[in-house]
């Protein structure tokens, strides 16, 4: 028995240590992190020849989507738009579609995204979310702040990507866009108005 269990133990230990340099190279750092800038990216999107960057939506609480238009990514982005009307006033969506971007505005369609507030975005290597982001499972969520600063993603137990309902990960971002939206004037201070 001894025999067997050495070698075993010894592929299974070599197969743990290959997964984990591939997907973290030794050394590194996670490229996104919260309390950290978001990774700069430009993609193209609806107009052809022309891209978008993450950094054209400073000034919004943004809220980053990674789709393939998986099952699980198809139930995030229905949750998600469900919850959009319930978003802090000038709140953004960027979803960075793996695929094209008639893929994407099918996606959006779909799922009921409102394409008022949401930008698509096509990346069909997945370069933004595997390269730049450390994100290669999907759905993924990165909510930015206003100064494009990371203060949420979905990486833990309760909201891990395919691990949890859709609802359970949008609602955290709803949650966390809530939090890093800038706070609005009560109506009296915004009216000029005083109470007595």
């Amino acid at each position: 028995m001894k025999r067997t269990y050495v070698p075993v133990c010894l592929f299974l230990l070599a197969a743990i240590t290959v997964t984990a340099l591939h997907c973290m190279p030794a050394g590194a750092a996670p490229k996104a992190a919260v309390g950290k800038p978001a990774p700069l990216f430009k993609l193209p999107g609806k107009v052809a020849g022309q891209t978008t960057a993450i950094s054209d939506f400073r000034g919004h609480p943004t809220a980053l989507f990674f789709f393939c238009g998986c099952e699980w990514c198809f139930k995030c982005g229905t949750a998600w738009a469900k919850l959009q009307p319930a978003l802090p006033p000038g709140s953004r969506t960027v979803v960075v579609f793996a695929s094209s971007y008639s893929d994407a505005l099918e996606f959006a369609h779909q799922t009921n995204l409102d394409l008022s507030t949401t930008t698509l975005l096509s990346d069909p290597e997945d370069h933004v979310p595997d390269d730049l982001y450390n994100a290669p499972t999907c759905p993924r969520v990165f909510v930015l702040d206003p100064n494009g600063i990371i203060r949420y993603t979905n990486n833990h137990a309760d909201d891990a990507p395919r691990l949890v309902p859709g609802m359970a990960i949008a609602l955290k971002a709803l949650t966390a866009m809530r939090a890093a939206a800038p706070p609005t004037a009560p109506a009296s201070a915004a009216t000029g108005s005083s109470s007595p």
